[in-house]
């Protein structure tokens, strides 16, 4: 157990700060951000308003990380688009390209500048982090990789209607890439990320998988139709190897479709426990977590993500609260639905080794929404997230340290 969970074991309660240092106002990069951040004052505000816990992002979908990486991807020559990124080396027919860190340029443009920034931002953040006494945990996006999905089209997913797992969100006005976790060569690129994410920061204290599931219904057609992820070639073989079942034959709500949605989920749950593992291999008290999405537990099917089972692995369970309750005309209201929200959805899911870890979002929040969100969400001893450090503002920040003030000492 982390030395902030025993502290909130004795009943303190855990207040986070989120941060995108390569991307402080959302998808748009900012080298110009990554290049003059003062870490030490970003660091110092969050530790003098209340905080006690600091987030920041390692891995986004992109795939870019925050940090310079040696572990590569292996990509068939015979893929055309092998030059659009800088290869490092070729071995067995294949060229093996590196872990991106963030890229100057587009992501796939052929020429490249490696980490503008010149600086190890996420080295900056851990060792001001653990000056401050805070926790310094990271979320690590797992199945959705936009770098890898251009590299390794052959290893997206694949819906039973044929749609690939290269999917437009609406939310962001940007195609994602769901990879299937089902293909080895992806699980090991992730397995070696992660071992060398904890060789190269020891000090970290935990992290937080984004993303620990399939890709979700992407319109009104696969709601009607409930047509899932993954049937790709690789599902099919493994599900048809431990039933004798094609899960193509397979009718939606008929004999076999609760054990093809266990299995599913069983995917998910075996990659979480394996990355688990590897995570606290060499340090025990490390925490793991997952980004989890609000669907009631009639629809978490859709996506493969239950709760539940994947709670005996992780220590956090984090709904992503940001995407509902960011803003909201009547204060009023938003209090009726976040208690409501948390009572009678949470509570359903069943958990009971995590702790639910939600998050408030900032951005566009007026201040008195931030803290209604944080009085509801963030009620009692419930460890509580805010989205993130570049959307607040001196009246948010305000705010943020008057509900601190009722359960940090000072």
């Amino acid at each position: 157990m982390s030395s902030i969970w025993q502290k909130y074991a004795r009943g303190q309660k855990i207040i986070a700060m989120g941060i995108m240092p390569y991307r402080p106002r959302g998808l748009t990069f900012s080298y110009d951000f990554a290049k003059k951040v003062n870490v030490r004052k970003v660091v110092e505000k969050i530790a003098e308003n209340g905080c006690n816990s600091l987030g920041i992002v390692i891995r986004d979908t992109d795939g870019f990380l925050t940090y310079e990486s040696d572990v590569t991807i292996p990509v068939p020559i015979s893929v055309k688009n092998y030059r659009k990124i800088l290869s490092v080396n070729s071995q067995n027919h294949k060229i093996l390209f590196k872990a991106p860190i963030i890229d100057a340029k587009t992501q796939f443009e052929e020429k490249s500048i490696p980490n503008p920034s010149g600086r190890d931002l996420l080295g900056e953040f851990l060792d001001e982090s653990k000056a401050q006494d805070l926790q310094f945990v990271g979320s690590f996006t797992l199945f959705a990789d936009d770098y890898v999905g251009d590299l390794r089209k052959d290893w997206l997913l694949r819906s039973r209607m044929g749609w690939s797992g290269r999917v437009w969100n609406a939310q962001d006005g940007v195609y994602n890439h769901f990879i299937c976790p089902n293909y080895e060569g992806y699980r090991n690129y992730l397995r070696n990320l992660f071992k060398e994410l904890f060789r190269k920061y020891p000090r970290l204290d935990g992290v937080g998988f984004d993303y620990v599931r399939f890709c979700g219904p992407q319109g009104v057609k696969e709601f009607i139709q409930s047509d899932l992820y993954c049937y790709c070639d690789q599902c099919v073989k493994l599900f048809k190897e431990k039933y004798s079942i094609d899960p193509q034959t397979i009718i939606p709500h008929g004999k076999y479709w609760k054990r093809w949605l266990d299995w599913r989920e069983s995917v998910i749950v075996d990659l979480a426990a394996e990355l688990h593992r590897i995570v606290i291999s060499d340090r025990p008290d490390r925490l793991t977590g997952a980004f989890v999405f609000q669907y009631p537990p009639a629809l978490q099917y859709m996506i493969a993500q239950n709760w539940k089972k994947l709670s005996p692995y992780l220590d956090m369970m984090i709904p992503m609260t940001y995407h509902s309750f960011g803003t909201s005309a009547n204060p009023i209201l938003k209090a009726i639905i976040l208690f409501l929200y948390k009572i009678f959805l949470l509570q359903k899911h069943g958990i009971k080794q995590s702790v639910v870890f939600p998050i408030v979002q900032a951005t566009e929040a007026k201040p008195v929404d931030l803290y209604h969100a944080l009085r509801v969400l963030g009620s009692g001893m419930t460890p509580v997230s805010i989205f993130k450090y570049s959307d607040m503002t001196r009246n948010h920040w305000k705010v943020l340290k008057k509900y601190a003030q009722k359960f940090i000492p000072k």
